[in-house]
């Protein structure tokens, strides 16, 4: 019977490769045999003590009590036109009441206009509620008008 060179070399390598194999998995064996470090024990399990198996006690937040906010209203600047007054009022429409009269030039901080309608909203630290309506024609609007908020009363 005839071997070629190359087929006793496919064996040859095919031989080498099991004693390899057989190699690694016989030194894994050993290894797992062997008796293992006490040193490198797994800890063992924590079973804390009475002290600390106390709960936190819930104590009250310190608030701060000489902190006021204060609101800056988005608007844009202004000044009236009347002459000789114009009247500020409660509420937009000629039957609210009315808070106070001013002079012409008085500058004026437009928070909102009442969309569809000539009543703006004013910045006015007079009034109760911090803010009066003046009709929109007797105001020159000195910044962007169209940065005025459109408002519902």
């Amino acid at each position: 019977m005839y071997i070629s060179s190359r087929s006793l070399i496919n064996v040859v390598g095919l031989i080498l490769s099991v004693l390899f194999v057989l190699i690694l998995v016989t030194a894994g064996i050993i290894l797992a045999l062997q008796p293992s470090d006490p040193a490198a024990a797994p800890p063992e399990a924590f079973t804390p003590n009475p002290q600390q198996m106390q709960m936190p006690i819930a104590t009250e937040t310190p608030f701060r009590t000489d902190f006021v906010p204060v609101l800056t209203p988005v608007g844009v600047s202004g000044h009236t036109l009347g002459d000789p007054i114009t009247i500020l009022r409660a509420g937009p429409g000629l039957d609210s009441a009315v808070l106070t009269d001013v002079p012409p030039n008085t500058p004026l901080y437009i928070i909102g206009q009442w969309e569809g309608y000539d009543w703006y909203r004013v910045q006015w630290s007079d009034s109760p509620s911090g803010y009066a309506w003046i009709y929109a024609k007797l105001v020159m609007v000195d910044g962007d008008p169209s940065q005025i908020p459109l408002i519902t009363p």
